[in-house]
């Protein structure tokens, strides 16, 4: 893993329990939803410009997470600006604790498998059920007079690419879980197949030296000549 990437995640194993325990106190009322908003939305700016300044910061597609960042603070406005909105930000958020397994479970690696058994529990509640969910309720509420048609647009629309976002984050993962796994600083293994013996004999005959080629060929030679020889003198003899 590279340096950059580290240091990010290491931040955000310090960030990322404050914002998830903040919009579980939203949601239960202990802590202004307002505020939560504000947060919320000067984490998220502040890692927009840390992964654009950066994309090392980030292991795969920095494109995407930018992508995501910018929709993301789009949403956020308007709870900024309609305060009612506050606890949608607080549900929304809760997402952030899935995230939170999610890079722990890649920095800790001995504790991998309950941070993974925790990102998977989580994931399908936060993000595949409640995203959903979370656009009904935007187009419910924004169906009201005070609320233009383009306000309504921008904020299903919002939540339509967040859906999305956790769409492709559940085929990466499911990509990522199925991938054999190897420890670390140890290189998967190739099976290198053996030609067959015959082909081993003949390549090996094909580099014997030129040196000893020509002695063989030379005694070959020789050999032949002397039988010649011979022979042509036994001819002679058994001639009348």
């Amino acid at each position: 893993m590279k340096p950059a990437c580290h240091l990010h995640d290491r931040v955000n194993l310090v960030l990322l329990p404050i914002i998830g325990s903040l919009t579980v106190a939203g949601l239960l009322g202990y802590v202004d939803t307002t505020i939560v908003s504000a947060i919320f939305s000067v984490y998220v700016a502040v890692d927009l410009l840390w992964v654009a300044a950066i994309p090392e910061a980030v292991p795969s597609l920095p494109s995407i997470i930018l992508v995501h960042h910018v929709v993301t603070l789009v949403l956020l406005l308007f709870p900024l600006r309609y305060p009612q909105f506050g606890r949608y930000t607080c549900w929304d958020g809760l997402c952030e604790l899935n995230t939170l397994f999610l890079i722990a479970r890649r920095q800790w690696r001995s504790l991998r498998t309950p941070f993974s058994v925790a990102y998977w529990i989580t994931f399908f509640p936060m993000r595949i059920f409640l995203y959903p969910y979370m656009l009904v309720l935007f187009y419910r509420e924004l169906q009201a007079p005070q609320f233009a048609w383009w306000e309504m647009a921008l904020c299903c629309g919002a939540q339509v690419i967040l859906i999305a976002f956790n769409v492709t984050l559940l085929w990466l993962s499911l990509a990522s879980w199925r991938k054999p796994r190897h420890p670390r600083g140890v290189q998967p293994t190739t099976r290198v197949s053996r030609p067959p013996k015959d082909s081993l004999k003949i390549e090996g005959q094909s580099q014997m030296p030129k040196t000893r080629t020509r002695r063989i060929a030379n005694a070959y030679s020789t050999a032949s000549a002397s039988a010649a020889v011979r022979l042509r003198t036994s001819t002679k003899a058994c001639l009348p």
